[in-house]
């Protein structure tokens, strides 16, 4: 990614992240987060802040029952075959387990990459991953993407329950 690094400044990439339809995830081997993108919180309705710091392990955001699936996908690849395609369950904010009725079921699509020699993971390879969910998002009006906006949810008497930045 080095090519684009050089294209595009740091503010361009974030936006280019945003209108992807799924978030990016780098981790290791073992599972230890590296890098969450932003846009994550769109779809988990978590901030890239609370699941770094949340336990900083991919097992710490997937649910439990698919651990299993998530060991064997990141068991080290052979040379031929380094590519990933697999689903899991990731856990969701409470604002948008009641939106969509639990987990949100994700498309994970990734591949082992080396780092660069002298970093600090150049010894481990990472697997960067797209992630996609496959249940829908909720709607959003054209209005809402070039505005910033927020969520709420209220009980009859219009007491607020829930409240949420987009």
């Amino acid at each position: 990614m080095g090519g684009l690094e050089s294209l595009l400044s740091s503010q361009d990439l974030e936006d280019f992240l945003q209108m992807l339809p799924g978030f990016l995830l780098v981790f290791t081997g073992e599972g230890k987060l590296i890098y969450v993108s932003e846009n994550v919180a769109e779809h988990l309705g978590h901030s890239m802040v609370d699941l770094v710091a949340q336990g900083d392990s991919i097992y710490d955001i997937i649910d439990p029952t698919d651990h299993f699936v998530m060991r064997n996908q990141l068991a080290l690849p052979s040379p031929t075959d380094t590519d990933r395609l697999f689903r899991c369950h990731f856990n969701t904010s409470k604002t948008v387990r009641r939106q969509s009725a639990g987990n949100k079921l994700v498309l994970i699509r990734g591949h082992f990459h080396q780092p660069p020699p002298g970093s600090y993971w150049s010894t481990n390879p990472v697997f960067m991953a797209f992630c996609t969910p496959l249940e829908p998002k909720p709607r959003i009006s054209h209005n809402s993407l070039f505005l910033a906006s927020f969520e709420s949810r209220h009980t009859k008497d219009l007491a607020i329950l829930d409240i949420s930045e987009r």
